[in-house]
């Protein structure tokens, strides 16, 4: 930092379907950067074990919880724009309207990101977790072929569902239908841009 320079804060977001890669890009912007990074399937796990009055339901689909979570990820958006650190959150329960509402609040301090895969055919979608089974975070790699499909075609829809939303409210939403590494180094430098 350049003396006599105010420090601007940075709260990246990430969002998009379950299995999209937003768990790799989050590790890469924290390689890159530094920074520390938020996991909403962590901070619910959590939630939903030590505070049940907020009955988030795990087995909910990504809306529902986004919704159920949103006082509480907005309270801390807000905290880390209020601060003098960097942060990123990402997790599939990040809805449009919410990442939207945070850019406006946040002006030139927010950058985020939406990954989908709304191109691709859902036995492929399929194979593509099955070969990529065993990464950190990977839920899915001791449920059945039969959920593991659902999942699949589920993050098609939410996909299809959020590129649309993107489009209407001007955020950017990425394809990683046909290349995933080109579309993990994409996200990653949209978020990282001129940080470091």
């Amino acid at each position: 930092m350049v003396a006599g320079a105010r420090y601007l804060q940075m709260l990246l977001l990430l969002g998009g379907a379950p299995r999209a890669g937003k768990s790799i890009v989050s590790r890469e912007c924290a390689r890159q950067t530094g920074m520390p990074v938020l996991s909403l399937d962590t901070l619910m796990m959590a939630l939903h074990h030590s505070v049940p009055s907020l009955e988030i339901d795990i087995r909910a689909e990504p809306p529902v919880i986004g919704e159920t979570m949103w006082p509480i990820i907005r309270a801390f958006a807000e905290c880390v724009l209020g601060s003098e650190t960097d942060h990123l959150i990402d997790g599939d329960m990040l809805q449009t309207s919410q990442v939207a509402s945070l850019h406006a609040a946040g002006g030139d301090q927010v950058r985020s990101c939406f990954m989908g895969y709304q191109h691709i055919d859902p036995q492929q979608k399929f194979a593509d977790i099955r070969q990529h089974a065993g990464l950190p975070n990977d839920w899915l790699s001791d449920s059945s072929d039969e959920h593991v499909l659902e999942v699949a075609e589920f993050g098609i829809r939410y996909s299809q569902s959020q590129k649309v939303q993107c489009d209407q409210l001007g955020l950017k939403h990425i394809d990683c239908s046909t290349d995933f590494e080109r579309s993990i180094e994409e996200a990653a430098a949209h978020l990282v841009g001129s940080i470091h």
